[in-house]
This record gives structure tokens, C-alpha cells and sequence, in this order.
């Protein structure tokens, strides 16, 4: 009997020291809201839709007078006039619509200490684009990818990214490889 009385108290002691489980409630801590970087989202969002609605006018707007946007190959680069120019030029003779679905948008700010070539704020967005022409070419769907720096309260740089090839073999092309030279 004495040799239950010890793990007896150890056990009346461990249950005297438990405290009642307190009950779940709704006030569990919220994540920070980033506001500048919900508010750049927003404005990225309105640019596209003036894109999407061809809207050229409009897009001047949203876009800083040093603009550049580059993509999706190395060299091709655009500042803001050719940027207009060429997506007017695209509604006018080419596009009869575009839609484009969102997959996700983030907000990432670089530090300049962290990297001072692309230091700022961005929003990044990644979606399908589905594209119909009025010229008669097949429409194409693809995946898209773009980076947008925002400084004070516009666009001043975009980064583009998606296939040109699977754009065009969507619309009939075919991709032949340079024949091999043989040595003599």
C-alpha cells in the first residue's frame, strides 16, 4: 500500500496543476495588411483591364513617361509611346478579344541594399491569356507571367514572359532545326 501512496500524490498534484483548456474563439491574430502593396495590385489590375478592353487611351495612365517594358526575348524593349503605339496598332488589326484569368498576384518590395538593380515595389502576376484574332488566325491560350515595378503610383517597368513558340505552333507553325553540315 505504501508504494501507491507516492504515485498517488504525483498524480493528485499533476491533475491540481492543470489549468481548464480554454475555449476557441474568432479573434485568432490576422496577418499584416500590406496596403501599398494591395493598393499597387489594384492599380496593375485596372492597367490590364484597360489592355484587355483596349482600352490604349486609358493605359497611358498607368504608365510613368520613363516606362520601359521588356519581354519576352532579350532585345525586344519598349518604352512608353511604342508601348501604346503597338497595342493600339494590335487592337486596331489584329485582336478581337482577349481575356485573361488570374492564377495568382504578389507584392514584393526589394530593398535597394538587397539588390539596387531592381530595388522597389512590384506585382507580380501569372494567369492564362486567351487570345481571338480578327486576321483569320486560330486563337491561342497560354500561360503568362509579368512583373511590374510600380513607383509613385505608376508603372515604370514591366517585365513579360511567356511562349512564343507554343503561341505559334498554336496557330499552324511548324519549327524545322537547321540542317547539320557535314565535314568534307
Amino acid at each position: 500500500m505504501k508504494k501507491l501512496i507516492i504515485p498517488a500524490l504525483a498524480l493528485m498534484v499533476a491533475l491540481a496543476s492543470c489549468t481548464k483548456p480554454t475555449p476557441a474563439t474568432d479573434s485568432a491574430p490576422t496577418a499584416a495588411v500590406d496596403s501599398l502593396g494591395e493598393a499597387n495590385k489594384a492599380m496593375v489590375k485596372k492597367y490590364m483591364e484597360t489592355i484587355l478592353t483596349g482600352n490604349t487611351a486609358g493605359m497611358a495612365d498607368y504608365l510613368a513617361d520613363g516606362y520601359m517594358g521588356h519581354g519576352p526575348a532579350r532585345k525586344d524593349s519598349v518604352n512608353k509611346q511604342q508601348s501604346l503605339a503597338n497595342w493600339k496598332k494590335g487592337w486596331e488589326e489584329e485582336f478581337s478579344s482577349i481575356k485573361y484569368d488570374e492564377v495568382v498576384s504578389l507584392t514584393p518590395s526589394i530593398k535597394p541594399e538587397a539588390n539596387s538593380r531592381v530595388a522597389g515595389d512590384w506585382v507580380l502576376t501569372w494567369g492564362t491569356i486567351s487570345t481571338e484574332y480578327k486576321n483569320g488566325m486560330p486563337p491561342v491560350k497560354f500561360n503568362l507571367h509579368v512583373a511590374y515595378r510600380i513607383t509613385k503610383g505608376k508603372i515604370d517597368r514591366s517585365q513579360v514572359y511567356y511562349n512564343v513558340g507554343d503561341i505559334l505552333t498554336q496557330q499552324g507553325f511548324t519549327f524545322v532545326p537547321p540542317k547539320k553540315e557535314t565535314k568534307k
